[in-house]
């Protein structure tokens, strides 16, 4: 199976049974590996460079500041090998062949995730504030927090002293099914046809007819060959599109009892070119166009 086709099942899984596989991410403010995170298993995980706004990590109050930061993200278990080429189709799109890295395509969906403009992509759910490998506290629920915009009730009086002790910067923790959409939409737009092949014609031929694309199928023609496509081909355009074996031998000067004889074993006969509906006729047939005819004998 194709890489592409690898990859194609993993979407069509994702689009299905949404949410679908995401990634676990966690995230740090320092240029440094960050500690194993728990419960990969046998997932994969990526050490991914990237960029974040500070005020995430509590660095700053200005939204529009940003760090340095490194990203670990863990995928599905089982899914790593597919999922890894999902990403690096995806960064091919993005790159017109140029890179294959799935660190360029996973970073730059994060940093874009991070800076929270759009919520085509976006963390699946609100960042977290790791506490401690057991305990995630909503980035959300910090912030208010720590600018005392709210005071936690007394039945959160442990979580309140965990708050008062946290000291920026923090690990966060998300979860991400973002990128499988985007690489969804990248790898659908690849297949799709250009504009140009949805306007070029599905019959064409070249000038001399050694050379005709038949409604998807392309074929190559002898000398003899041609000049009785030529015939059917004219017949074809003209709304008439049967003549008669013979007619199309003598007509191309062609020194052969039977028209089969010039197409022998030609992947043509009988698929592009087949019998007419009279007994020595022959016509060509776009696919579309199949029909049972008697069999003839031209």
């Amino acid at each position: 199976m194709s890489d592409f086709n690898s990859a194609s099942l993993v979407i069509e899984q994702f689009l299905r049974h949404a949410p679908g596989p995401r990634l676990e991410v966690w995230l740090s403010a320092a240029q440094s590996p960050q500690p194993r995170p728990p419960g990969i298993g046998d997932g994969f995980a990526w050490l991914i460079w990237t960029r974040a706004p500070k005020h995430i990590f509590g660095l700053s109050e200005n939204p529009e500041e940003e760090t340095d930061a490194t990203a670990v993200a863990v995928g599905p278990a089982g899914q790593g090998s597919v999922l890894r080429t999902l990403c690096n189709l995806a960064v091919r799109c993005l790159s017109a062949g140029q890179s294959s890295d799935p660190n360029i395509f996973l970073g730059a969906m994060i940093a874009e995730a991070l800076r929270m403009r759009s919520a085509l992509v976006a963390f699946s759910r609100e960042l977290a504030v790791v506490i401690d490998e057991t305990l995630h506290v909503p980035l959300s629920t910090v912030q208010r927090y720590r600018s005392k915009e709210q005071v936690l009730p007394r039945s959160c009086r442990g979580l309140e002293k965990l708050l008062r002790g946290l000291r920026p910067p923090w690990r966060l923790f998300g979860e991400f099914d973002a990128p499988y959409i985007v690489a969804a939409e990248l790898l659908r737009s690849q297949s799709a046809p250009t504009s140009r092949e949805l306007h070029e014609p599905q019959a064409r031929h070249s000038p001399d007819f050694r050379s005709v694309i038949w409604f998807g199928q392309t074929y190559s023609f002898t000398a003899n060959q041609a000049a009785c496509v030529r015939l059917l081909w004219e017949a074809w355009e003209n709304g008439t599109p049967e003549l008669s074996g013979a007619k199309i031998l003598e007509e191309a000067d062609i020194e052969q009892d039977r028209l089969s004889a010039v197409f022998r074993d030609h992947p043509a006969w009988k698929t592009m070119i087949r019998p007419g509906h009279t007994k020595g006729a022959y016509r060509l047939s776009p696919p579309t166009a199949h029909r049972k005819a008697p069999k003839n004998h031209g």
